[in-house]
């Protein structure tokens, strides 16, 4: 039998208690005092050796019901050895991260983590829950905790072993604080998948390279009972790593072009001889362009490498020579790009006119660095514009080129300041339900709503740059799109009529502004938003804003040209042409931090605060979840049985039984003559 509350038994002393008040001698209640001894000496009573109790079956009931009441109160249950859990019955939360960053596809070292992470494997017990993962700047699952918990336990372990086996690194950075919090999520996410006791074992498979990112590990929030396994994965012989990183171009009056390049060492006390030679787009060794360079003492060195200066707007691969860690060895570097964009202006003044629409969009346009903004107010018509500026009502045969222009995708902004934009609105728009009804010019208005998640208006989100109290209008017809055409308000006046609205047309944006731009109709081209506003405008026509032409391989950047370079496959260092165009180049880079191929020192990740894995801990783990599991199952067990409640009512009938035979006791002694 045992005990879910035993120090209740203490109570069990309490016995002696109905034994000492039986032995107490007590003084009869009623004294008789006759004549005959009234003369007589008084004498002190006999003494006895011994004392002796009297109902002794009354003693009895009452130290049986105090031993029955300290064996209620510690609640006895009979417990069931066979459901008593063992340390193999212990279920472990298992999380298994494969690191898969460009450090990794390093000679051996894939091999290695497969090794390992089979070994691991083989370890697992039926009762485990496992996860696996791997990482690079992003997580990608190879056994998800549903896959494992849906198959059944013979064949986990060899479905795990086949995604192990397939598992490769990539050419992405690895951010191994992003890894460790993922592992973190996933071992709570394996604990709420049962209430079952356990611990949980975080099992990270990397380099442990120097460049790993892990500004956010103190971020994460350890929940109990969770260890972390470092498994190192390293290079029987390893010796220096040499890579390459980019600096600038420069100018020589004697040589021309000089590329500024910057060769790093992983191990700055060894003299290495390290050799540069140039490579074209498609592969092919530049002649002459091989020079050799002495590393010694420091563990970057900035080089100059000469170019010919018509190759300097050329996309280049520069190829680094010197070590056996070829991984980050090529420095591909795309010519910078910067879009032109072409404006059709229709207006009927010229850029010249200081009072006219067209002298302030010319004189902003001038400003623009990128893109490189020309306006043409001579052709507007011109199909190869990429956007259109309207400023006077348009022909029939004008405002049917122009819609044809949007259908395919092309942008314009119409500016419509009075009624006879009406026939020029209905062709654009192929409706002719267009209302525009004339202001009195002493009207003036304000800009009111204005929804700032738009491309023109994002530049003003801020409550520094969102106020447009002081831009006044005095001249704007009052516009009623048609009810059947879905147009998109952007702005509005104060008195809620619409002032800039986006209609699609085809796969092209039409966007209709009420009222001139002119000074003597508002004060918005002189105001410090209309340069902004027009500049994101441009951009839009563009395509957006100009994509760098030299970027980081990252999974980021690789979405983010997906759209772009939708016909290549974007997952190595390398150049990668732009379709349709003749000398558009993106150069995707190593990431730089992935060359600091040292691991980590023990001190440096001791610093950390990352939970130990330890066998000692590990035992402590067992024995408490044991102690713990334990408890509960005895707590079960004691619910299910429920002898204490019998005790309870052996005790009340015990205190029935003592109250009849004291008060029988008590009949008895009062019958015996006194």
């Amino acid at each position: 039998m045992s005990f879910l509350a035993p120090l209740f038994l203490l109570g069990l002393a309490l016995v002696v208690g109905p034994v000492l008040f039986h032995l107490i001698r007590q003084t009869p209640r009623n004294r008789v005092v006759f004549s005959s001894t009234d003369l007589l000496e008084p004498s002190p009573p006999k003494q006895q050796k011994s004392r002796r109790i009297q109902n002794p079956w009354l003693l009895l009931l009452r130290c049986l019901i105090i031993a029955l009441l300290a064996f209620a109160f510690a609640r006895p249950f009979l417990p069931n050895t066979s459901q008593q859990p063992s340390a193999n019955d212990i279920r472990r939360d298992i999380v298994i991260a494969l690191d898969s960053s460009l450090s990794m596809t390093r000679p051996e070292l894939a091999a290695q983590a497969r090794d390992e992470a089979l070994a691991i494997l083989e370890k697992i017990s039926p009762s485990d829950q496992v996860s696996i993962f791997s990482f690079n700047d992003s997580i990608e699952t190879l056994v998800s905790s549903e896959q494992w918990a849906d198959l059944s336990p013979d064949r986990r372990k060899a479905f795990a072993a086949e995604q192990i086996k397939r598992w490769t690194p990539s050419n992405f950075p690895g951010e191994l604080d992003q890894a460790i919090a993922e592992a973190v999520s996933q071992i709570q996410g394996l604990r709420e998948r049962s209430s079952a006791s356990g611990y949980g074992e975080i099992y990270l498979l990397s380099d442990f390279s120097e460049g790993t990112s892990l500004n956010e590990i103190e971020l994460i929030d350890w929940p109990p009972s969770v260890r972390l396994a470092r498994v190192p994965i390293t290079l029987s012989d390893p010796g220096p790593n040499l890579s390459l990183r980019w600096i600038s171009w420069s100018e020589t009056e004697d040589s021309g072009p000089v590329a500024q390049i910057a060769i790093a060492t992983s191990q700055p006390n060894r003299r290495t001889v390290a050799t540069i030679s140039i490579q074209d787009a498609s592969g092919r060794a530049i002649p002459a362009s091989t020079r050799e360079f002495v590393l010694e003492g420091a563990s970057e060195t900035v080089v100059s490498l000469p170019v010919e200066k018509s190759l300097q707007n050329s996309p280049l691969v520069f190829v680094l020579e010197g070590d056996q860690q070829v991984y980050d060895n090529k420095l591909p570097i795309a010519p910078e790009f910067i879009p032109r964009v072409s404006i059709g202006l229709f207006s009927e003044s010229a850029t010249d006119f200081e009072k006219a629409v067209p002298y302030f969009i010319s004189k902003a346009v001038q400003g623009f660095e990128s893109p490189l903004t020309r306006l043409d107010p001579q052709s507007p018509s011109n199909s190869s514009h990429h956007a259109y500026l309207v400023d006077r009502p348009l022909s029939s045969n004008e405002a049917s080129a122009l819609r044809r222009e949007l259908e395919n995708g092309k942008t314009a902004l119409l500016l419509v300041n009075g009624s006879q934009f009406v026939d020029t609105l209905n062709v654009l728009t192929a409706s002719d339900s267009w209302i525009l009804n004339e202001r009195p010019k002493q009207d003036k208005l304000l800009i009111g709503e204005t929804d700032f998640n738009h491309a023109f208006f994002r530049p003003f989100a801020s409550p520094r740059f969102s106020n447009f109290a002081n831009i006044n209008t005095w001249e704007a017809p009052e516009l009623e799109p048609p009810s059947d055409l879905e147009a998109r308000h952007l702005a509005r006046f104060d008195d809620n009529s619409p002032l800039l609205s986006e209609i699609q047309i085809g796969q092209g944006s039409l966007y209709v502004w009420s009222g001139s731009w002119s000074p003597q109709a508002s004060q918005w081209v002189l105001s410090s938003k209309f340069i902004p506003f027009l500049h994101r405008f441009v951009l839009g026509a563009s395509g957006g804003p100009p994509l760098p032409s030299n970027l980081a391989l990252t999974q980021g950047n690789a979405a983010h040209l997906a759209s772009i370079l939708s016909d290549q496959s974007i997952d190595q260092v390398g150049l990668y042409q732009v379709p349709n165009t003749e000398n558009r180049w993106i150069a995707l880079q190593s990431n730089p931090e992935e060359s600091r191929t040292n691991p980590i020192t023990l001190d440096a990740w001791e610093q950390l605060g990352l939970p130990d894995f330890d066998e000692s801990v590990a035992l402590a783990q067992i024995e408490r979840i044991l102690s713990q599991s334990a408890a509960e199952s005895a707590t079960r067990t004691e619910e299910r049985q429920r002898l204490w409640q019998w005790l309870l009512w052996l005790v009340l009938a015990l205190l029935a039984l003592e109250s009849f035979v004291a008060i029988k006791s008590i009949q008895r002694r009062e019958a015996l003559p006194q």
